[in-house]
């Protein structure tokens, strides 16, 4: 067999939140975590030993709950950021950190984008919704 054991000598970095939901690497040096217990998306270059180079939040508006990032799936230059506490997709700018979308899923749980740029969301009902 080709497997072998993990080692301490295999991390990169420890992230300083204990509640990470996911992970999407953006570039070779950049990626991005949806933390809940932050509640925030943070980035992090690659080598940085844990620290947070940027955080995203959406603005919070009347009625809203706290923000729950729960899943995050990158393509091109957009980040989808699913937030299960308010049923919400938001359509993230990379560059400028700025949300372009927002789409309305109950309890959204998971998230791809085809290579096409066709948007799969997962409820936490087990629906999936396809957004073009």
């Amino acid at each position: 067999e080709n497997t072998r054991r993990l080692t301490s000598s295999d991390m990169i970095m420890t992230l300083p939140s204990l509640v990470v939901s996911d992970a999407e690497i953006i570039t070779e040096n950049l990626f991005a975590v949806s933390d809940p217990a932050e509640r925030c998306v943070a980035f992090y270059y690659n080598g940085s030993n844990g620290l947070m180079v940027r955080r995203w939040t959406p603005p919070l508006g009347i009625g809203d709950l706290l923000f729950e990032p729960v899943a995050v799936e990158a393509y091109a230059d957009w980040l989808a950021v699913a937030d299960r506490a308010n049923d919400r997709i938001y359509i993230v700018n990379i560059i400028s950190h700025e949300y372009f979308d927002i789409k309305s899923v109950p309890l959204p749980r998971d998230l791809l984008w085809s290579a096409t740029g066709e948007l799969f969301v997962l409820s936490e009902n087990g629906s999936v919704y396809d957004f073009t």
